[in-house]
Parts: structure tokens; C-alpha cells; sequence
């Protein structure tokens, strides 16, 4: 069944029709959330709270427009005011602090376990504004458009495009050596192989 069927039914009450919605957006709403957060658990929440409120205001959709750019936004705004409220939560975490170092926690543990799975790129993406992530992850991982990308950030896709190489040049520059790195493994391998 196409999308725009299941919206419309959606939006004259039937709530069923809302679950393969969710199972067609699920998981690569849980990637982007996962990349932008850093955290697999927040992530999992924050997938939750993202639908919900989707569900909640699908009355919203115009149902011939694509779907997956409103989700977006929604997943966006959501993330970013996570990350809002995990910094201003931060910034008061060392008022409550003893002089004995605290052992680690279950979250601490767990972005550990996240960095072992997604270490190479969290590495890349440090020193990215939350911007330039949401930019990155809806491109690289998402293989969204510019098109698509212009729709959930209400800008010209032109635009979109020309950030985005900007961010690219940015990422080469700064993680120049290990594309130099990279190379050099290749061209020994290429060298061993004509031997």
C-alpha cells in the first residue's frame, strides 16, 4: 500500500493503518538519531517520542507530499532539544560531584560499547555542529537528496548542495592524514599484487 493511502487513513481515524508507517520509518529514523545523539539508548527513546508526536499531529500532513521529510524535522528538532537539555544537564553535573571519582556509569558504559561499533565515524563527526551532522548523516547515511534535504531544512537544495561540499572540503581537511593513510595501505596492496 502506498504512503499516501495509509496517511489519509490515518487522518479519518483508522490507527492501524499508522504501524507500517512506523515499520517503514523505524530504522533509519533509529540511524539518524543514533548518529546525532551518540547514545543507542537515547537514541531508542528518542525514536519513540518522535513517532508519537507524528502520530499525534499527522492530522498535519498534507498527504500528497512526501512523508519522510516532515519526519525529519520532527526527528531534528527532537534530537536537537535532547542535546539542549543533555548539555544544560551537564553543565550542572560538577555542583553535585564528591572528590572521589565516581564510577562509571551505565550510560558511560554503553557510549563506550558505541564507540567500539561506530568509533570511526563519532571520529569523524567531532568538532561537527549539530548542523553539520544532521547535514552529513541525512546525506552519507540516509542517501537522502538535496532535494529532500531542502524540504526538511526549508532551504533551496542548491543550497543544501553547496553546504554540503563546504562540510566535505571541511572533512577532508581535517582528517586529511587518514586519507593519506588509507592511500598508502592501497598502494601497497596494489604493489604486493603485481608481484
Amino acid at each position: 500500500m502506498d504512503i499516501q493511502a495509509l496517511i489519509e487513513r490515518v487522518q479519518n481515524g483508522d490507527t492501524d493503518s499508522f504501524e507500517p508507517i512506523i515499520r517503514l520509518y523505524e530504522q533509519s529514523l533509529f540511524r539518524y538519531c543514533c548518529f546525532l545523539l551518540g547514545n543507542k539508548q537515547e537514541a531508542e527513546d528518542a525514536v519513540q517520542d518522535i513517532l508519537f508526536q507524528a502520530y499525534r499531529h499527522m492530522h498535519k500532513v498534507d498527504s500528497t507530499k512526501p512523508l519522510r521529510p516532515w519526519l525529519y524535522t520532527i526527528a531534528q528538532n527532537h534530537c536537537y532539544n535532547m542535546l539542549k537539555k543533555r548539555k544544560r544537564w551537564l553543565s550542572l553535573l560538577p555542583l553535585f560531584r564528591s572528590g572521589d571519582p565516581p564510577a562509571k556509569s551505565a550510560e558511560q558504559v554503553a557510549a563506550e560499547r558505541f564507540d567500539g561499533e561506530f568509533g570511526e565515524i563519532a571520529r569523524w563527526m567531532q568538532g561537527l555542529s549539530a548542523q553539520e551532522k544532521h547535514l552529513l548523516v541525512l546525506r552519507v547515511v540516509e542517501e537522502c537528496t538535496f532535494e529532500e534535504i531542502g524540504r526538511m531544512m526549508n532551504e533551496k537544495p542548491t543550497t543544501i548542495r553547496k553546504r554540503f561540499e563546504r562540510l566535505r572540503r571541511k572533512l577532508v581537511r581535517q582528517h586529511r592524514h587518514l586519507y593519506d593513510e588509507q592511500k598508502e595501505v592501497i598502494r601497497h596492496e596494489q604493489q604486493y599484487e603485481l608481484r
